[in-house]
């Protein structure tokens, strides 16, 4: 299994369910509440000066696998990264602060992960 590390700078941010979202590489409505990930720049909604770097995971994940994600964030939380997860159709995706970045790619290589173009 490898991953890839996003050129693309991206920041989480929460918005009213009633903002106009553009450029967004996800949208999560839940209760009210809209959570916005995007790259940057753009224009701020509620932008808190967090700033991440998106690892996606290579391959097709099928959506009855059961214990990658746990493998994965695993192997992050050892090494205390927090992680912002985002799945998808055939992926899964996790944000990591930009300063964690090193590590991250780190502790993903400790368990056998390849990091890919």
């Amino acid at each position: 299994m490898g991953f890839r590390v996003h050129e693309e700078r991206y920041e989480v941010a929460l918005a009213s369910t009633s903002d106009v979202v553009i450029d967004a590489f996800a949208v999560v409505d839940y209760r009210g509440e809209r959570t916005v990930v995007r790259p940057l720049p753009h224009d701020r909604m509620a932008f808190e000066g967090r700033v991440y770097r998106m690892i996606s995971f290579t391959g097709d994940l099928p959506l009855d696998m059961v214990g990658f994600m746990a493998l994965a964030s695993g192997a992050l939380a050892d090494r205390g990264i927090p992680i912002f997860v985002i799945s998808s159709y055939r992926t899964d995706h996790v944000l990591v602060s930009e300063k964690d970045l090193d590590g991250a790619i780190d502790s993903l290589e400790s368990i056998g992960m390849v990091q890919r173009p």
